[in-house]
């Protein structure tokens, strides 16, 4: 991610007697007008929007029978989220464990925290449907334990042969509960056998609320 990001947005599909023949998805861009959202079928239920972080959105979504007066329904309106990226600097985090700070030319904010050894946790609470997980990948990097509301979750392994700066490594498959919500990022102290280092960097996370 740079200044944008891709936010995936889903819905129940609609019931009618006769049928589903389209749907419409506009946003809308902070005071803006609504803009219609190009999706992959008229019947499909999902779309990847990018979104600029910082800047709240809504979404409406309606849909049109197949029947010979094609009725629309009325306008679905979602309300104002945005995506806020916090820094590794944050004084939301909370950090357990050694942690080191250092320049990364291409991260967020020109900065990562890192390290390499079990024990090291990162832990951020937030209020928001969504959150992901954003660092850097590469051939000198290990494995990181993703804990949500106290389940573990997923297991990366960021190792790539190749350097990725600013990469949402993770996110949730689906929107959490409206509410407040605790992700912790757990460094295992294990890498793959391709890898020469077990560090794990944090760039940001980025919450959608």
């Amino acid at each position: 991610m740079a200044t944008t990001a891709k936010v995936h947005v889903s819905w129940p599909a609609a019931t009618d007697a006769s049928g589903i023949d389209s749907y419409q998805l506009q946003k809308k861009k902070g005071t803006g007008a609504w803009a219609t959202v190009t999706l992959s079928s008229p019947t499909a239920t999902l779309a990847d929007v990018t979104v600029t972080t910082g800047t709240k959105y809504q979404f409406r979504l309606r849909a049109t029978d197949t029947s010979a007066k094609h009725n629309t329904s009325a306008w679905v309106t979602t309300t104002a989220s945005k995506l806020a990226l916090v820094q590794e600097n944050a004084t939301t985090f909370r950090y357990s464990g050694t942690w080191k700070s250092t320049a990364l030319a291409g991260s967020s904010g020109g900065y990562v925290k890192y390290a390499a050894k079990s024990g090291a946790s990162a832990t951020l609470t937030f209020a928001g449907t969504s959150i992901g997980f954003v660092t850097d990948t590469g051939p000198a990097r290990g494995m990181v334990q993703v804990w949500l509301d106290g389940t573990n979750v997923a297991t990366l392994d960021l190792y790539s042969a190749t350097a990725g700066k600013k990469r949402i490594v993770w996110s949730p498959a689906t929107s959490l509960n409206a509410g407040t919500h605790t992700l912790e990022l757990k460094v295992l102290d294990t890498k793959n056998a391709h890898a020469t280092s077990t560090r794990v960097d944090l760039d940001a996370l980025a919450v959608w609320g």
